[in-house]
């Protein structure tokens, strides 16, 4: 059985979560490994924050997503991301134009 990993550290994992911050950088700032971030998503129901690189897949999910239901936060969990990142990518010149009435992907 693998040891405990203490639980005063949830609080600043989950902080760290909201804010935009990678699993992989949680875990190394907080001393705690990778499966324990994953625990507190998974208990806490917290966005993975997956990369997402500009012009992606992903990204024009989101922004279609955006487009249909015009709400951040649900948006942000649709794609398990932070509302703080979900905001970076349809503030952008190339978002803004596909966010526009008639615009094609």
């Amino acid at each position: 059985m693998p040891p405990k990993q203490p639980i005063n550290k949830t609080p600043a994992i989950r902080r760290d979560l909201t804010r935009g911050r990678s699993v992989s950088q949680t875990a190394t700032q907080h001393g705690v490994s990778c499966r324990y971030v994953y625990e507190v998503i998974g208990r806490y129901k917290l966005p993975r924050n997956r990369p997402v690189a500009p012009g992606g897949a992903l990204e024009k999910q989101i922004i279609r997503t955006y487009k249909a239901t015009r709400k951040l936060r649900d948006t942000a969990r649709i794609h398990s991301q932070a509302e703080s990142t979900v905001r970076k990518i349809i503030e952008t010149p190339r978002a803004r134009a596909l966010l526009k009435p008639g615009a094609r992907f």
